[in-house]
């Protein structure tokens, strides 16, 4: 957490306020949420809710910025920026449903090679989906904000919930779904 901290401000992509800002605001809604659940109880039988209410809080994210962004409040950087991170907000969550669901994914030991060969086969697939992604979508001007939605989604898609499942099949290990 802190070494990223640290890049942004380094790389002078933020700064100190945008960090201590961005970094006190996680602390409390990650200490909000967990009271959620622990008061509410919240376990495996609430994930379509968790799900439910990710999904809205994305949407009013995404409507809020386009409204920003039209009413010349915002510039389009910072709404493009919005929709990459709303785009993978989407992936993860549609994706941790369904992995913790149906897929259900467990780190074993393969024995080394096997591990070097898993991490090798995600890394390149998911460079190549980074690098495709944002080469085709170049071409679409007209999707100018959804075309990081949807990249952003993919990637996190295919890192969440596509990438387990593969494994899982390549080493015939059963699961629930597909």
């Amino acid at each position: 957490i802190f070494l990223i901290a640290f890049s942004r401000m380094y790389l002078g992509v933020h700064t100190i306020y945008d960090v201590l800002a961005s970094f006190v605001l996680t602390l409390i809604i990650s200490c909000f949420i967990n009271w959620v659940m622990n008061i509410y109880k919240l376990d495996g039988s609430h994930r379509k809710l968790v799900v439910l209410i990710i999904i809205l809080l994305i949407a009013a994210m995404v409507a809020y910025s386009m409204i920003l962004y039209y009413d010349n409040i915002v510039e389009a950087d910072y709404v493009k920026d919005c929709l990459k991170t709303a785009g993978a907000a989407f992936g993860f969550t549609t994706g941790w449903y369904i992995e913790k669901n149906y897929i259900k994914f467990s780190v074993k030991t393969y024995g080394l090679w096997s591990q070097i060969i898993k991490y090798l086969f995600g890394i390149i697939i998911t460079f190549a989906l980074w690098e495709g992604l944002k080469f085709a979508f170049s071409y679409f001007p007209a999707m100018f904000f959804a075309g990081d939605f949807i990249r952003y989604f993919i990637l996190t898609f295919w890192i969440i919930c596509l990438y387990p499942m593969l494994i899982k099949k390549l080493f015939r290990v059963n699961y629930s779904i597909f």
